[in-house]
């Protein structure tokens, strides 16, 4: 699709990506979304749940990042952006009737997952409860915030995807933790294609198949056959610090631990990978 080159001047009030961006549009279903395209930004989540609470019509945007300053992850945590990744938050505007929303960030990394095995022809792993895997490093990181506004609840999804990043690049307290595409030898995907692809699988998986709706479970299956944590022996500290091998996701998004006293299904938490 083509995209449109515009040279607007940034406006009071409104969020970044109002000023100076490449945009380009694509239509789900009866929904047009607009993917906007900046150098640089604090968050792209931040942008898009700024342009959620100031919009009285559900929000369908995208917004990408050539660079984040205040990139992030869960529990506030630093997340690594620069120049070179794919970065970008997409708008699902929620009906209200949604009976597993917390599996949204599961799901957005099996749409990941499905659309870089595409495009680089690899295998790729979800680690539990948010990350993208290969080679036993983290590839990608997926924020999945809940956000009001007059048009209702929206969730933002923000994907933050390390492609071009040269291993000697890396943090030194990064390295041997997280990798890139490039640092892997995969192909590259171009940034434009691989949003629209993974955006699109993600509306479909949502909108039309019912995954937050009570049809959850064949995704899980599916994501359970990606699982980088199932048979590894692990321990998360959620509501307390449960250890044992790791087992399958539950349709509701949970991960099953067996420990010595019995299986524990953890809904939240932090996740360690032990000797």
């Amino acid at each position: 699709m083509p995209i449109l080159i515009l040279n607007e001047q940034k406006k009071s009030g409104q969020p970044l990506f109002f000023s100076l961006f490449r945009r380009e549009r694509f239509i789900y279903m009866d929904k047009e979304r607009t993917i906007r395209y900046v150098s640089v930004c604090g968050s792209t989540n931040d942008e898009i749940k700024s342009l959620v609470r100031a919009s009285a019509a559900p929000v369908w945007d995208v917004l990408c990042a050539g660079s984040q300053t205040g990139g992030r992850g869960r529990r506030g945590k630093r997340f690594f952006s620069p120049p070179g990744g794919i970065y970008f938050t997409a708008a699902f505007p929620l009906a209200g009737d949604e009976t597993n929303a917390p599996f949204l960030t599961l799901l957005a990394g099996l749409a990941v997952c499905r659309t870089l095995e595409t495009a680089c022809g690899a295998r790729f792993s979800v680690k539990w409860p948010n990350d993208i895997y290969t080679g036993g490093k983290k590839l990608c990181g997926i924020l999945t915030e809940l956000v009001s506004g007059p048009a209702g609840n929206t969730a933002a999804v923000g994907v933050g995807l390390n492609a071009f990043l040269p291993e000697e690049e890396i943090p030194s307290d990064l390295r041997g933790v997280m990798t890139s595409l490039s640092a892997e030898g995969l192909p590259v995907p171009e940034k434009e294609a691989f949003i629209r692809a993974a955006v699109s699988l993600l509306d479909t998986f949502v909108y039309e198949e019912g995954a937050l709706c009570g049809g959850s479970a064949p995704f899980a299956r599916e994501i359970n056959r990606r699982s980088y944590l199932y048979g590894r022996r692990i321990a998360v500290r959620g509501a307390g610090v449960f250890t044992g091998p790791a087992g399958e996701i539950t349709p509701d998004g949970a991960l099953t631990v067996h420990t010595d006293e019995g299986d524990v299904q953890v809904k939240s938490g932090e996740v360690v990978c032990l000797p």
